[in-house]
């Protein structure tokens, strides 16, 4: 491996295609703490023959045809699948226009409420369209993992300061999901962190749902089950990933502030 050429980007997907009908995606790396249920994440099973055949292309023209990050053509379904009565919108990344021409239009149609779990929110066009929608009345909520929010590129702070609510996670494990709720009507998931780097360069993956209120209140339940179980005090302030702030995150086995220790041996936990 050549790191002088190496810019950063990544293959970020996290997607099964079995046996040309089934397609598995999501938020889960395939891990100890991605699967084991220590960290927060959504998967979904989808069957669908013509959505399988989209990222059926996609996988082909990463392991085939050797093809990734801007090197890559653009696959999308832009008109969406139906699956029974969900439309099912996919993109693949890098896509220039994903912000403005996806994520931006369903975030200026919301009228009730937006909840999201993101892991890193950084981009500033997203971040300003959260904040019009609060302003214009529409609930905004959101939870993001805690390593990233003590970063100086976490976007948190700015929408704190506009009066939208924001819970930084105390669990140990990782709010590594990456999953948008809307009005009991939409459901935004994938792979993507909504940053820069993830929708301009990255491998990845973004689904747009659409009818699936069932499955909206499904997610909109664990959402506040997740919220509720993060005190009140990290509406203000930001919960050092390990240590006491962060429950169990001193006899996890996990190096939850990456900074090479583990447990005792890190200074925040003695």
């Amino acid at each position: 491996f050549n790191y002088e050429f190496f810019k950063g980007h990544i293959m970020h997907n996290k997607f099964c295609v079995i046996d040309d009908e089934v397609v598995w995606t999501g938020t889960v790396n395939i891990s100890s703490t991605g699967t084991g249920g220590f960290n927060e994440n959504n998967a979904c099973v989808i069957h669908s023959k013509k959505l399988a055949k989209i990222f059926k292309r996609e996988f082909e023209q990463m392991y085939i045809k050797e093809l990734f990050h801007e090197n890559k053509y653009s696959i999308y379904s832009s008109k969406g699948i139906d699956v029974g009565n969900t439309n099912i919108k996919v993109y693949f990344c890098p896509n220039k226009q994903i912000i403005n021409t996806v994520i931006l239009p369903e975030i200026e149609k919301a009228q009730d409420y937006i909840y999201l779990s993101m892991f890193l929110i950084t981009n500033n066009k997203i971040v300003q369209s959260l904040i019009d929608a609060h302003n214009r009345g529409v609930e905004v909520k959101l939870i993001i993992d805690a390593h990233h929010a003590l970063q100086g590129y976490s976007k948190h702070e700015q929408l704190r300061a506009a009066g939208i609510k924001v819970k930084v996670e105390n669990w140990a494990g990782k709010m590594h999901a990456k999953t948008v709720l809307i009005d009991d009507k939409t459901i935004i998931s994938g792979s993507a962190n909504w940053t820069h780097s993830a929708f301009r360069y990255n491998d990845e993956n973004l689904l747009v749902f659409k009818n699936v209120s069932k499955e909206v209140l499904f997610l909109k339940k664990e959402f506040k089950k997740s919220w509720n179980s993060i005190p009140n005090k990290w509406l203000y302030q930001n919960p050092k990933p390990e240590g006491k702030d962060s429950k169990y995150s001193c006899r996890d086995g996990v190096d939850n502030d990456h900074n090479g220790l583990f447990d005792k041996d890190d200074p925040a936990c003695k």
